[in-house]
């Protein structure tokens, strides 16, 4: 396995992982300095989400012909320049069209640097691979965030964004010097590679990247008033529950590259069910401190295991065309997100009024619809294969 190409690249997933997740540490600060509210401020995420989703596989396909060392540095320098702009931004509208620019370099980055850590590593470690560049991912969360929030905090929201940049040059000197220009990436016609979007086995991957994603934002971005309204704790627990939820996603990162490696599918059943049984029981230790600690930790494990593991699938499943197949893949990760976000915010809401000790029972009874989905799935390719 080449591991200097795989260190660029997952330094370069850690710098990108670090821009999408900071801002949320930052929006009140934002708001404060152009004159918004926080409600509008909380569109700067939406608009980095959307990017990734719509416009990752547009530029996909614009990208087609160029060799995958090229894409990435060109995606690797538009995101350098987002931030960038993101930094000097006058205003409220010229920072969501820098969001914007950077969520367009997010999309195809991922979904071509997973199938290009697959090329750098012989077949029975290349799910490990792909677990290498999504652990910067991991990092991003457990350190990048809460650092981004501590230097916006004393040096002003911009300087994060400066910081970034810098690490964003970095990262796109490591890919130049370390990735090799003799890439080997299947490549077919671009009309080729979207009709094999119309099968099963291609489109059920990704649902089921929405699905858990969906399941893992639905619980994840309300951690913090369920440790206040519902465990009773103090807000200075929120920042180590999160750190230990870090420590999960990291372990599952790795985990879940070790178990893509063969019988994916299956794995991913196993994977989705722990993960379910967790949910369910943590709904029974929400009001214990550290009960709750040791129940998050076991979740991120096992949901973000999921992660390399449903990369590694769209990978196999649409070998003559990976590279769209994986940029769509990313964009119904962060599909995910949004919605997960807003099936809680609705479940939770004035209207529904479920109360929050129930998110966890939602959380994984969507996690149930990928069980039944990989099953379905599982059911296909054995089918396939008689």
């Amino acid at each position: 396995m080449n591991y200097l190409a795989i260190f660029a690249l997952a330094t370069s997933s850690f710098v990108i992982g670090a821009s999408e997740f900071i801002v949320v540490g930052l929006l009140s600060d934002i708001a404060i300095s152009l004159g918004v509210s926080d409600s509008s401020a909380g569109m700067i995420v939406f608009a980095y989400a959307m990017s990734v989703v719509v416009g990752g596989p547009i530029l996909a396909v614009l990208t087609f012909k160029m060799s995958r060392k090229a894409t990435l540095l060109f995606f690797c320098f538009l995101f350098v320049v987002g931030n960038f702009l993101c930094a000097i931004a006058p205003t409220y509208w010229t920072l969501i069209g820098a969001r914007i620019i950077t969520g367009l370099a997010h999309g195809v980055f991922f979904g071509i640097a997973s199938v290009v850590a697959t090329s750098l590593a012989s077949k029975e470690k290349q799910g490990f691979a792909i677990s290498l560049v999504f652990m910067g991912l991991t990092l991003a969360n457990v350190l990048g965030v809460p650092l981004g929030a501590l230097i916006g905090h004393y040096y002003g929201w911009r300087m994060p964004f400066y910081i970034i940049f810098f690490c964003g040059l970095i990262s796109l000197l490591a890919i130049f010097l370390f990735l090799p220009n003799n890439l080997r990436m299947p490549r077919g016609k671009v009309m080729r590679e979207f009709m094999i979007l119309k099968r099963f086995n291609v489109q059920m991957p990704l649902l089921l990247s929405i699905i858990t994603s969906t399941s893992l934002f639905l619980l994840v971005t309300y951690v913090k008033p369920i440790l206040l309204q519902v465990t009773q704790a103090g807000a200075e627990s929120i920042v180590p529950i999160m750190m230990i939820f870090g420590i999960g996603l990291s372990i599952g990162s790795i985990l879940g590259g070790r178990l893509a490696n063969q019988r994916v599918i299956l794995n991913i059943m196993i994977v989705m069910a722990l993960s379910v049984l967790i949910q369910f029981g943590m709904f029974f230790v929400l009001h214990h401190l550290y009960g709750f600690g040791v129940f998050i930790l076991l979740w991120g494990s096992f949901a973000f295991a999921l992660c390399p593991m449903l990369q590694m699938l769209i990978v196999l499943q649409a070998k003559a065309a990976p590279n769209l197949a994986s940029t769509f893949n990313q964009s119904a990760f962060n599909l995910g997100n949004s919605i997960g976000a807003a099936l809680g915010a609705i479940l939770i809401s004035d209207k529904v009024a479920m109360p929050l000790e129930w998110l966890p029972l939602a959380s994984g009874s969507v996690m149930i619809l990928g069980i039944i989905g990989t099953f379905s799935l599982f059911v296909y390719v054995r089918r396939q294969y008689r």
